[in-house]
């Protein structure tokens, strides 16, 4: 078995992070739109802009926040409504399929999208998990 990890961030892909960028700035640009050509009693302008408005907070979060972190032998998964967290130690088998980690212990199972990680972040989180005693499948 590996000792502990100090800290380590796996960031999401930066093609990703600039796709949701875009996404954010368009519906933040329709809103401006919206309220510019809009009746001034008209309430979809607060649906328009609560939508731009959960596209930047989404944004800023992955942004400053990394997809996955390994701390403490605890490898974390960070999504915005739900983080999860799995011993690696306690780490029974990794399976890669699909585009996917599917992480087993005894009683839990953890998954993540590898393709929503940078590339390089990838490699190294490849090469961490390489030196746990851990049967791949």
């Amino acid at each position: 078995m590996k000792t502990a990890i100090t800290d380590m961030h796996f960031q999401y892909h930066k093609k990703r992070l600039k796709f949701y960028l875009i996404i954010a700035s368009v519906w933040i640009v329709l809103t401006v739109f919206q309220v510019l050509n809009s009746n001034p009693g008209d309430w979809t302008f607060y649906g328009w802009l609560m939508i731009g408005t959960m596209n930047v907070t989404l944004f800023g979060y992955r942004f400053f926040k990394p997809y996955v972190t390994i701390k403490d032998d605890y490898l974390c998964v960070h999504d915005f409504l739900n983080s999860s967290s799995i011993l690696l130690s306690e780490e029974t088998q990794i399976r890669r399929f699909a585009g996917e980690y599917i992480i087993q212990t005894a009683g839990k199972k953890l998954k993540f999208d590898t393709q929503l990680i940078d590339k390089i972040s990838l490699q190294t989180l490849d090469s961490e998990l390489k030196k746990y005693n851990i049967k791949w499948v």
